[in-house]
């Protein structure tokens, strides 16, 4: 009998199980050189008070590492509270790569030495040279048999605290970054995936309403940031809007059921963590009419199925598409096995 692909993962998934007590190896604060532990009094990180109390909470870590259980992967945590790092452009960096500026500056952090200082440093000793000594430097972080997180703060437009579902739901932010920052056209192969197979299982569910012919022709959150030219900015963000309605519809998350996601990309790093903290993705079933738009007073806009039979369809293939996108965010996981990330 031959084993499919899915299966042979699940088999492998069973087994690494087996022998792999909790992800979250180590969970490690860092300060920049200073004796002292990350200090919940002292803000001059990116956490607020509220996560610096609860990440020196040891029962709030064990929930933590409990809650990241439900995968093989190992993961090294590491919490930094450095001033120096606490800078716009390394919030949800995404990839850190050996040798950029980036890795410099996460090496000068945890050495606890400003860049200023040393460039005197190197300048001395090398006469201009600055790079001859890095190697004096503390490494980043990095394991070759896990996912390595550094952590830079908890950054969001909604201030929630920084749970473990809420770091899971950060770590998508970061790995979703192109590879190069700020460079929108490169994301990581597996996540583009990932992106791809949440696409197209909302361009099909929507397919059986009446408003669904139209809103069908949109990506949910698209892949290359272009592919909104052929459309206005009105059409796009009305396109936007509704999906991220359908979101709060068919997700089963506590976000979606609070009704609290009005970013569509939200949904998609709430999919993530999900997967990531479950081992798996739920769906409910879509209903007979979907709420395409909120007004005031509790108004809703409404969509109707027009078949029956091709709602029941609709929702076999979004029961099926939850497996899927499942082995997507796997595939993530994957691509991550070796690298540094800093969120």
């Amino acid at each position: 009998m031959r084993i499919t692909k899915q299966q042979l993962r699940r088999i492998i998934q069973e087994e690494l199980a087996n022998v792999t007590e909790a992800p979250i190896r180590d969970f490690e604060y860092e300060t920049g050189g200073e004796p002292e532990r990350f200090d919940p009094e002292k803000g001059k990180g990116g956490f607020r008070k509220k996560d610096r109390k609860l990440l020196m909470n040891p029962k709030a870590v064990e929930k933590i590492k409990r809650q990241w259980e439900k995968t093989p992967f190992n993961f090294d945590v590491y919490l930094l509270q450095i001033a120096a790092l606490n800078k716009p452009e390394y919030r949800e960096y995404g990839l850190v790569k050996p040798g950029t500026d980036v890795s410099l500056a996460i090496r000068l952090g945890l050495a606890g030495m400003s860049m200023e200082d040393y460039e005197r440093w190197a300048e001395d000793k090398t006469g201009g040279e600055k790079g001859k000594f890095v190697m004096d430097l503390p490494a980043v972080p990095n394991s070759d048999d896990g996912i390595t997180i550094l952590f830079n703060g908890n950054y969001g437009v909604d201030k929630i605290p920084l749970t473990g579902w809420m770091m899971a739901h950060r770590v998508s932010h970061a790995v979703q970054r192109p590879e190069f920052r700020y460079q929108k056209t490169r994301r990581m192969p597996e996540y583009e995936n990932f992106i791809r197979s949440v696409n197209n299982m909302f361009r099909e569910i929507v397919r059986p309403y009446g408003a669904g012919e139209k809103l069908s022709r949109y990506e949910p959150w698209p892949i290359r940031e272009n592919v909104w030219d052929r459309y206005g900015r009105g059409e796009r963000m009305t396109a936007e809007r509704t999906y991220a309605y359908i979101a709060n519809q068919i997700g089963t998350m506590k976000s979606a059921r609070d009704n609290r996601i009005d970013r569509i990309g939200e949904f998609y790093h709430e999919l993530f963590a999900q997967y990531l903290l479950t081992g798996k993705i739920t769906f409910n079933d879509l209903p007979r009419s979907l709420v395409t738009k909120r007004g005031s007073w509790g108004h809703e806009d409404r969509t109707y199925a027009r078949d029956e039979v091709w709602l029941d369809q609709a929702n076999q293939f979004l029961q099926a598409s939850a497996e899927e996108i499942g082995n997507r965010i796997e595939d993530v996981l994957e691509g991550m096995v070796g690298h540094t990330y800093l969120m």
